[in-house]
């Protein structure tokens, strides 16, 4: 299988050389100028451009300045990129906008100034994609936390459970010797009455020399 199978049309893509036809560009060894002639990747790749640069602010500050009505959509009755475009931008920059030159707010403030926007509008915009980057790792701890929290409760519930029964084992276990020990007590006192030896009593009945000392005193006294 090929790359270009995976494509719904895939010899339309080969056709166009999707894989074929790609240009290696050093940004930074390009002129702005150069740049600028690029029609529709020029903003972006300026922005690729100084990223890392402290002077992207006057940059972006510029190149919102000079394609304003690009941006957005002046004029036109179909926009090439979609008027959505500049939040693209937007994001992108407050992404890699270094925060000991400039903050949030100027960026926000000069999108506002320079589009013609609400600053409501900028802000909101950010705040939606901040969501949409932190929501599936807020997702994934909750369900972490959930799977955590359902495995407490299991294992409380278990052991509760557990110590239940044991105890009720133990109660029955208890019930039972008791009611032995009261059957053997009367097998050895029916004996005794009888005048059998003590230490046969002892040997069927399982009870000490003790106990059965005990049981012929009570016998012999009534």
């Amino acid at each position: 299988m090929q790359v270009y199978d995976y494509f719904t049309d895939p010899a339309l893509a080969q056709a166009l050389g999707m894989f074929t036809r790609f240009h290696l560009l050093d940004l930074g060894q390009l002129a702005d100028k150069t740049l600028e002639g690029h029609k529709s990747v020029a903003l972006m790749e300026k922005l690729l451009k100084y990223s890392r640069d402290r002077d992207l602010f006057q940059v972006i500050s510029q190149e919102l300045e000079r394609l304003r009505d690009w941006l957005l959509g002046t004029g036109m009755t179909s926009h090439p990129i979609g008027f959505d475009y500049w939040e693209t931008v937007l994001l992108y920059t407050s992404s890699v906008l270094n925060p000991k030159y400039n903050s949030e707010e100027e960026l926000v403030a000069l999108f506002a100034e320079k589009l013609s926007k609400d600053k409501e509008e900028v802000m909101q915009t950010i705040a939606q994609q901040i969501e949409r980057r932190i929501r599936p790792q807020l997702e994934r701890k909750i369900r972490l936390q959930l799977k955590k929290e359902i495995r407490l409760q299991l294992e409380k519930e278990i052991r509760a459970q557990l110590e239940s029964r044991v105890k009720r084992e133990i109660e029955e276990s208890i019930n039972k010797q008791e009611s032995l020990q009261t059957k053997a007590m009367e097998i050895a006192q029916n004996m005794l009455k009888d005048q059998a030896p003590k230490e046969k009593v002892s040997k069927w009945t399982g009870l000490d020399l003790q106990a059965i000392e005990r049981l012929l005193s009570e016998i012999s006294f009534h």
